[in-house]
């Protein structure tokens, strides 16, 4: 009679350790960030606009986009950064120069005790209309 409860004790221990071993898993979730609209919000200035999108909602909220100005000789240069909102929205306004412009989102870890990452992404170069 004392094997049983034993046993018993054993199978249900062993269970919660699966169970446990489960729930702390590692994800990945592709990114994908993307310029939407170009806006002169002055003579000069260019507001740039787009979004960052991902398998998981907690791999668009707070993401760092930063603009680039793909110049054909001295290869990309920074124009400024924002984070995404919760809806995955970002906008940066900057210097207008008639090139090529990209966008990149960097790689993020997001959930706690669980190992998920975000990972990095470029958007298709956009010529400056």
């Amino acid at each position: 009679m004392r094997r049983l409860p034993l046993a018993l004790i054993c199978a249900v221990a062993g269970m919660a350790a699966v169970g446990a071993g489960a729930l702390a898993h590692n994800a990945s979730y592709n990114s994908n960030v993307k310029i939407q609209l170009f806006d002169f919000a002055d003579p000069g200035e260019l507001e740039v606009k787009g979004t960052v999108g991902a398998g998981s909602a907690a791999c668009e909220k707070g993401r760092k986009v930063r603009l680039y100005l793909n110049h054909p000789k001295a290869g990309p240069q920074p124009l400024g950064s924002d984070a995404t909102n919760a809806a995955g929205k970002w906008r940066i306004e900057a210097d207008v120069e008639p090139h090529h412009y990209q966008a990149r989102v960097t790689k993020a870890k997001v959930g706690g005790g669980h190992k998920h990452v975000c990972k990095p992404d470029r958007s298709k170069p956009v010529q400056l209309p």
